[in-house]
């Protein structure tokens, strides 16, 4: 970044010497809007595009991850060219933990779990044995910081791991509507 605004330093909660020469990229949470805005970023910078709109994950200073809407707009001389992307916060959700990075078998199990399955009907349709499966949902306590079954199957839906909007439970990247991951 070559210019950034006290407003934005706050939002990120990083001093606003610290964001001056940061590359935006490095603000950006690893999920799939990442991709898609870069290769906008790109085509801006290419030339390609004037302006855009688009999602993203930001990342304060303190880990925090905030969905925003952005509004990119390229900036340019006079001269053929484009300068830089001016870069405007149209909309801020709400500060949330970090998601932990979960196996795909870690996000089958949080799905069967939030489906109302009990831990033998799970054990059996992945093929665990019960201890294997007592393993996995110990872990799976410890990363998302939840005491207990509900707490986990509470704190996967808050944290963006299961979509809100489906049934039977699912991640929200999930390729096909019907399956869990």
């Amino acid at each position: 970044m070559s210019e950034a605004g006290t407003a934005t330093a706050e939002i990120l909660r990083v001093r606003l010497s610290d964001l001056t020469g940061l590359r935006a990229a490095s603000l950006l949470a690893d999920t799939p809007e990442r991709g898609a805005l870069l290769r906008v970023w790109d085509d801006l910078i290419a030339g390609r595009r004037r302006s855009a709109r688009a999602s993203a994950v930001l990342v304060d200073g303190e880990g925090w991850q905030r969905r925003a809407r952005i509004r990119l707009t390229t900036v340019g001389a006079a001269a053929p060219g484009v300068t830089g992307v001016w870069a405007v916060v149209t909309h801020l959700g709400r500060r949330q933990q970090t998601q932990p990075t979960l196996t795909a078998a870690q996000v089958r199990i949080v799905a069967l779990l939030a489906a109302g399955r009990s831990n033998a009907d799970i054990a059996e349709e992945l093929h665990l044995s019960r201890q294997t499966l007592d393993y996995h949902l110990s872990r799976l306590r410890v990363l998302l910081e939840a005491p207990t079954r509900p707490a986990l199957v509470a704190r996967a839906y808050v944290l963006g791991i299961l979509s809100p909007r489906t049934w039977p439970p699912r991640s929200p990247t999930a390729a096909h509507p019907s399956s869990p991951v």
